[in-house]
């Protein structure tokens, strides 16, 4: 809600054509009552321009979750969002949480195994002709991205971009064979800083992601804080028998040992195979990973050994009660 609306939209807004440099604003403090999210009647309604990209509908993971989160406040806020995004899946929806979805054509690209798009069918200026938004947002990185920026000069509309991919990470760390004296790492932070500067707000997911991207010569960064669905992740879904089924309770003796959990997307940038060093020296330690994704079965075939002791079980997807009962 505070990315969209009160604390760190309108409001933001405003702040920012006042705040010239990245360098003059200081860091939110999260003690502070100006960063708690405002209540959802503080402010008059907005109309939304959602630019996404992938699709938060048709997959699962904590960017979709935060997105469909985002997504379902705003409606109890009264706010009218129209959403573009590509989707290549068999009967995409055409409504979200009471918003309507304009699905538009994509391709697959190889470094990334989700539908992306560059909108040739100008489905975004159609949308924003029909529906007027006050306040454009778009997902970064993403070939979506310079759309968004291309109509809100346009359009002369605000654009605020939120940043969930960190290029630079992925050019050092999967394109290494091509960072020759990290080329290729600078290159991305000059991409980031061109795209990002020229949008009137850039939120990050986390204090130290804005940070760096201050440090890196981006303006006008914000946090983007996260929540937790207190109803849906509550502790009356505690369960014995799901902590055995994860691996908390030793077979022999049937007591509890210790048990880390790790719930999200399964894939190379998530860095799994870094906790192979913490379970090496925490010997009574389990690991479960609940989730699915591309790099399941490379994972499996590197943890092969310690499934086969018992130390790490790979669960898959959960939903639902089942999940809540798992955390």
């Amino acid at each position: 809600v505070a990315a969209a609306r009160g604390g760190l939209g309108a409001r933001a807004l405003r702040l920012v054509a006042a705040m010239p440099t990245a360098v003059e604003m200081e860091p939110a403090d999260p003690t502070d009552e100006d960063y708690k999210a405002p209540p959802l009647d503080e402010s008059a309604p907005l109309r939304v321009g959602l630019l996404i990209e992938p699709t938060p509908f048709t997959h699962v993971s904590g960017y979709a979750n935060r997105f469909n989160e985002m997504l379902r406040f705003l409606r109890k806020a009264g706010d009218e969002v129209s959403i573009v995004t590509p989707d290549d899946t068999v009967n995409p929806p055409t409504e979200a949480h009471g918003f309507r979805v304009t699905t538009i054509a994509g391709f697959r690209f190889p470094l990334y195994p989700l539908c992306l798009s560059i909108d040739l069918d100008c489905g975004a200026r159609r949308m924003i002709e029909e529906c007027r938004p006050a306040l454009l947002h778009a997902s970064s990185p993403s070939f979506l991205m310079a759309v968004a920026l291309a109509l809100s000069k346009l359009y002369r509309i605000p654009l605020m971009l939120s940043y969930h991919t960190h290029l630079p990470i992925y050019a050092r760390e999967y394109l290494r064979a091509f960072n020759w004296f990290g080329w290729l790492e600078r290159a991305a932070w000059a991409h980031v800083r061109w795209q990002h500067n020229r949008a009137d707000l850039t939120l990050t997911t986390s204090p130290q992601l804005a940070q760096e991207l201050r440090n890196n010569g981006v303006l006008r960064v914000e946090v983007w804080p996260k929540g937790v669905d207190t109803i849906k992740f509550d502790p009356s879904y505690k369960s014995r028998e799901m902590r055995d089924k994860l691996g908390g309770v030793d077979p022999a003796t049937g007591e509890d040992r210790p048990l880390l959990l790790y719930v999200g997307r399964v894939c190379d940038s998530k860095r799994l195979q870094q906790l192979r060093h913490t379970l090496e020296n925490l010997p009574e330690t389990t690991l479960a990973i609940v989730g699915g994704g591309p790099s399941l079965a490379r994972f499996q075939k590197e943890f092969a050994d310690l499934v086969a002791s018992g130390r790490v079980r790979f669960l898959g997807i959960m939903k639902g009660a089942e999940l809540s009962s798992a955390f």
